[in-house]
Parts: C-alpha cells; sequence; structure tokens
C-alpha cells in the first residue's frame, strides 16, 4: 500500500518529502523522488508557432514542387499533363507522410524499432 503524507500550508495541501509504504506487515520510509505531474509542464507558445510552420513546409514545398516541376518537365517535352498530374500526386502522398511523420514526432507517438 501507497500512502502521502500531506498538510496543510497557505490553504494548499502540501505533500511531505518522503512516501510511507505499508507492506505485509512492514512499515518504511522511503525519500520520495522527485516526480513530474503529466500535463502541468510550461510549453513556450514559440513551440507551437514552430510546429504550424514545419507543418505548412512540410505539406506545401513537396506539392508546389511537385507541380512545378511537372509543368517543366510537360513543357519541354510536350506531354502535358501527364508529368504534372504524376508529379503533383507523388508531392500530395509526400506531404501526407511528411504531416503524420512531423505529427508522430510532435505528440510522442513513435513507433518503436522491432529488433
Amino acid at each position: 500500500m501507497h500512502q502521502t503524507n500531506t498538510y496543510e500550508a497557505d490553504d494548499q495541501k502540501v505533500p511531505d518529502a518522503y512516501d510511507l509504504l505499508l507492506d505485509e506487515g512492514r512499515v518504511e520510509r522511503r525519500n520520495r523522488k522527485k516526480r513530474r505531474i503529466k500535463g502541468t509542464s510550461y510549453v513556450s507558445p514559440w513551440y507551437f508557432l514552430g510546429l504550424v510552420g514545419q507543418l505548412g513546409y512540410s505539406i506545401a514545398l513537396p506539392i508546389a514542387g511537385g507541380a512545378i516541376l511537372g509543368r517543366t518537365i510537360d513543357d519541354r517535352y510536350g506531354t502535358y499533363p501527364r508529368a504534372t498530374l504524376l508529379l503533383l500526386l507523388l508531392g500530395i502522398g509526400i506531404a501526407g507522410v511528411g504531416f503524420l511523420t512531423t505529427i508522430r514526432d510532435a505528440t510522442g507517438m513513435r513507433r518503436r524499432k522491432k529488433l
């Protein structure tokens, strides 16, 4: 059984600096390790601004690059609209993968490699 002692200070509950462990009739006192509570750490607004910029570039650049490169190839070889459509669709696919990768990195949901 895990028990945390608290005391009142300025109308707030403040935890003591140790944990009291009760296990099979034994009482053990252990110094508490400093723990971070999820969701309490401050994240700068600049982080989110950077994330939005990264998402924008990871979506816009492959799509625009595919369309521009495809148009250039079509103009040079007279294959309009084949290369434009092909590279535009390729750019959309690359943008989708980049978007998912950026979101996974930002949320910490990276796939773990299996050994």
